[in-house]
Protein backbone atom coordinates (compact mmCIF):
# COMPACT_ATOMS: atom_id res chain seq x y z
CA UNK A 1 0.00 0.00 0.00
CA UNK A 2 1.24 3.18 -1.03
CA UNK A 3 -0.01 6.37 1.24
CA UNK A 4 0.68 9.87 1.04
CA UNK A 5 0.79 12.25 3.94
CA UNK A 6 -0.25 15.98 3.42
CA UNK A 7 -2.25 19.26 3.87
CA UNK A 8 -6.02 18.52 2.74
CA UNK A 9 -7.62 20.80 0.04
CA UNK A 10 -11.32 21.58 -0.72
CA UNK A 11 -11.43 18.78 -3.72
CA UNK A 12 -10.65 16.21 -0.95
CA UNK A 13 -14.13 16.83 1.08
CA UNK A 14 -16.11 14.31 -0.75
CA UNK A 15 -13.44 11.31 0.57
CA UNK A 16 -13.22 13.21 3.57
CA UNK A 17 -17.06 13.19 4.69
CA UNK A 18 -16.77 9.26 3.39
CA UNK A 19 -14.02 8.79 5.73
CA UNK A 20 -16.08 10.17 8.90
CA UNK A 21 -19.21 8.37 7.73
CA UNK A 22 -17.31 5.22 8.59
CA UNK A 23 -15.62 6.24 11.79
CA UNK A 24 -17.95 4.31 14.65
CA UNK A 25 -20.09 6.06 16.90
CA UNK A 26 -18.14 5.30 20.15
CA UNK A 27 -15.22 6.61 18.08
CA UNK A 28 -17.27 10.23 18.18
CA UNK A 29 -17.90 10.64 21.37
CA UNK A 30 -14.91 12.42 22.65
CA UNK A 31 -15.29 14.55 19.52
CA UNK A 32 -16.67 17.95 20.63
CA UNK A 33 -18.53 20.57 18.30
CA UNK A 34 -20.51 18.94 14.98
CA UNK A 35 -17.72 16.78 13.28
CA UNK A 36 -18.47 17.62 9.54
CA UNK A 37 -19.11 21.79 10.06
CA UNK A 38 -16.11 21.62 11.95
CA UNK A 39 -13.45 19.21 9.74
CA UNK A 40 -15.26 21.48 6.49
CA UNK A 41 -14.13 24.63 8.07
CA UNK A 42 -10.95 23.38 8.86
CA UNK A 43 -10.43 21.90 5.03
CA UNK A 44 -11.24 25.78 3.71
CA UNK A 45 -8.56 27.32 6.53
CA UNK A 46 -5.75 25.02 5.26
CA UNK A 47 -5.61 23.42 8.63
CA UNK A 48 -6.67 20.31 7.97
CA UNK A 49 -4.08 16.96 7.90
CA UNK A 50 -4.92 13.49 5.89
CA UNK A 51 -3.28 10.31 5.11
CA UNK A 52 -4.37 9.05 1.88
CA UNK A 53 -3.64 6.52 -0.91
CA UNK A 54 -3.12 6.93 -4.74
CA UNK A 55 -6.84 6.68 -4.76
CA UNK A 56 -8.02 9.57 -2.63
CA UNK A 57 -9.35 7.50 -0.25
CA UNK A 58 -8.46 8.62 2.99
CA UNK A 59 -7.01 6.52 6.10
CA UNK A 60 -6.70 9.10 8.42
CA UNK A 61 -7.44 12.75 9.53
CA UNK A 62 -7.12 15.63 12.10
CA UNK A 63 -6.79 19.37 12.21
CA UNK A 64 -6.39 22.04 14.52
CA UNK A 65 -7.25 25.54 14.83
CA UNK A 66 -5.47 28.83 15.96
CA UNK A 67 -7.00 30.04 19.44
CA UNK A 68 -4.61 33.24 19.68
CA UNK A 69 -3.08 34.72 16.54
CA UNK A 70 0.54 33.87 16.67
CA UNK A 71 0.48 32.65 20.63
CA UNK A 72 -1.72 29.17 20.88
CA UNK A 73 -3.33 27.19 18.55
CA UNK A 74 -5.35 23.53 19.46
CA UNK A 75 -4.78 20.26 17.85
CA UNK A 76 -8.22 18.94 17.69
CA UNK A 77 -9.13 14.77 17.18
CA UNK A 78 -6.81 12.11 14.83
CA UNK A 79 -9.24 9.42 13.45
CA UNK A 80 -7.12 6.59 11.95
CA UNK A 81 -8.70 3.76 10.29
CA UNK A 82 -8.54 -0.10 12.29
CA UNK A 83 -6.01 -1.14 9.37
CA UNK A 84 -3.22 1.49 10.07
CA UNK A 85 -3.75 1.82 13.93
CA UNK A 86 -0.65 0.67 16.11
CA UNK A 87 1.97 2.12 13.52
CA UNK A 88 2.56 5.90 15.24
CA UNK A 89 -0.03 7.40 12.72
CA UNK A 90 -0.95 9.56 15.29
CA UNK A 91 2.50 11.07 15.78
CA UNK A 92 3.14 11.63 12.06
CA UNK A 93 0.06 13.74 12.17
CA UNK A 94 1.57 15.84 15.03
CA UNK A 95 4.63 16.15 13.14
CA UNK A 96 2.37 17.55 9.80
CA UNK A 97 0.06 19.81 12.36
CA UNK A 98 3.35 21.21 14.20
CA UNK A 99 4.75 22.40 10.76
CA UNK A 100 1.44 23.83 8.93
CA UNK A 101 0.72 25.51 12.66
CA UNK A 102 4.46 27.58 12.66
CA UNK A 103 3.52 27.78 8.65
CA UNK A 104 0.33 29.85 10.24
CA UNK A 105 1.19 31.40 12.89
CA UNK A 106 4.98 32.03 12.92
CA UNK A 107 7.66 30.20 15.05
CA UNK A 108 6.36 31.57 18.93
CA UNK A 109 3.12 29.77 18.70
CA UNK A 110 2.04 26.71 21.28
CA UNK A 111 0.04 24.19 20.89
CA UNK A 112 -2.56 22.48 23.28
CA UNK A 113 -4.00 19.48 23.24
CA UNK A 114 -7.26 18.21 25.06
CA UNK A 115 -7.75 14.90 26.32
CA UNK A 116 -10.89 13.24 27.49
CA UNK A 117 -10.22 10.45 30.66
CA UNK A 118 -10.44 7.75 28.69
CA UNK A 119 -7.66 8.52 26.03
CA UNK A 120 -4.75 7.30 28.03
CA UNK A 121 -3.39 6.46 24.38
CA UNK A 122 -3.63 9.70 23.38
CA UNK A 123 -2.36 10.77 26.10
CA UNK A 124 0.73 8.74 26.26
CA UNK A 125 1.64 9.85 22.85
CA UNK A 126 1.40 13.29 23.49
CA UNK A 127 3.94 13.26 26.94
CA UNK A 128 6.53 11.00 24.11
CA UNK A 129 5.78 14.14 21.99
CA UNK A 130 7.07 16.29 24.42
CA UNK A 131 4.15 17.64 25.72
CA UNK A 132 3.66 18.92 29.10
CA UNK A 133 0.61 18.68 31.88
CA UNK A 134 -1.04 21.99 31.39
CA UNK A 135 -3.23 22.44 34.53
CA UNK A 136 -4.33 25.84 34.57
CA UNK A 137 -4.50 26.62 30.47
CA UNK A 138 -5.63 29.31 28.90
CA UNK A 139 -8.93 31.02 29.27
CA UNK A 140 -9.31 30.38 25.48
CA UNK A 141 -8.63 26.83 25.36
CA UNK A 142 -12.06 26.19 26.88
CA UNK A 143 -14.05 27.76 23.90
CA UNK A 144 -15.10 24.93 22.81
CA UNK A 145 -16.68 23.96 25.98
CA UNK A 146 -19.64 25.30 25.52
CA UNK A 147 -20.22 22.49 22.57
CA UNK A 148 -19.48 19.83 25.33
CA UNK A 149 -21.73 17.48 26.35
CA UNK A 150 -20.11 16.45 28.97
CA UNK A 151 -21.26 17.50 32.26
CA UNK A 152 -18.80 20.38 34.22
CA UNK A 153 -18.46 20.02 38.02
CA UNK A 154 -17.07 22.98 39.39
CA UNK A 155 -16.40 24.80 36.18
CA UNK A 156 -13.66 22.66 35.85
CA UNK A 157 -13.45 21.16 32.24
CA UNK A 158 -13.79 17.41 31.81
CA UNK A 159 -10.36 17.48 29.67
CA UNK A 160 -6.77 17.07 30.83
CA UNK A 161 -4.71 19.87 28.41
CA UNK A 162 -0.90 18.97 27.49
CA UNK A 163 0.88 21.63 25.71
CA UNK A 164 4.41 21.79 23.75
CA UNK A 165 5.75 25.46 23.82
CA UNK A 166 7.55 26.42 20.77
CA UNK A 167 10.92 25.21 21.23
CA UNK A 168 9.24 21.55 21.21
CA UNK A 169 7.00 22.36 18.38
CA UNK A 170 9.79 23.38 15.77
CA UNK A 171 11.81 19.99 17.08
CA UNK A 172 7.89 18.10 16.26
CA UNK A 173 8.11 20.22 12.50
CA UNK A 174 11.62 19.10 11.66
CA UNK A 175 10.61 15.68 11.63
CA UNK A 176 8.64 16.25 8.67
CA UNK A 177 10.42 15.37 5.26
CA UNK A 178 12.77 12.90 6.82
CA UNK A 179 12.79 9.17 8.01
CA UNK A 180 10.82 8.37 11.33
CA UNK A 181 10.03 4.90 13.70
CA UNK A 182 6.75 5.24 12.68
CA UNK A 183 7.55 5.05 8.84
CA UNK A 184 9.99 2.30 8.67
CA UNK A 185 7.44 0.22 11.25
CA UNK A 186 5.18 0.54 8.17
CA UNK A 187 7.01 -0.17 5.63
CA UNK A 188 7.79 -3.28 7.79
CA UNK A 189 4.45 -3.78 7.22
CA UNK A 190 4.26 -3.63 3.46
CA UNK A 191 3.14 0.10 3.53
CA UNK A 192 5.24 2.98 2.26
CA UNK A 193 4.12 6.45 3.86
CA UNK A 194 5.91 9.49 2.03
CA UNK A 195 5.12 13.31 2.94
CA UNK A 196 3.34 15.16 0.24
CA UNK A 197 4.19 18.02 -2.22
CA UNK A 198 2.37 20.92 0.07
CA UNK A 199 3.49 20.07 3.13
CA UNK A 200 7.04 19.64 1.53
CA UNK A 201 6.89 23.15 0.41
CA UNK A 202 6.04 24.07 3.70
CA UNK A 203 9.29 22.72 4.92
CA UNK A 204 10.91 24.77 2.38
CA UNK A 205 9.16 27.72 3.41
CA UNK A 206 9.97 27.59 7.18
CA UNK A 207 12.91 26.35 6.80
CA UNK A 208 14.14 29.90 4.90
CA UNK A 209 12.23 31.76 7.55
CA UNK A 210 9.03 32.05 5.75
CA UNK A 211 6.62 30.81 8.32
CA UNK A 212 3.21 33.23 8.84
CA UNK A 213 3.52 33.87 5.16
CA UNK A 214 1.51 31.60 2.80
CA UNK A 215 2.23 33.69 -0.29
Amino acid sequence: MELTVDALQNDSLPMLRLFIGAIASNEKTNFVGDLDSVVSLQVANQSAVGIFDSSGQIHAFSGFEVLLDGELAETRSCFVAPTLRGLGIQRLMHYARALMIISTCGQNCSVVSATKATSSFARRNLELLGFSDWPRPHDAVKATCRDCAMSVIDEQCCCRFYVSRPANVATLAARVGCGSPEIEEARKRGINISWGPVLSQLRQRVTSGKSGDRS
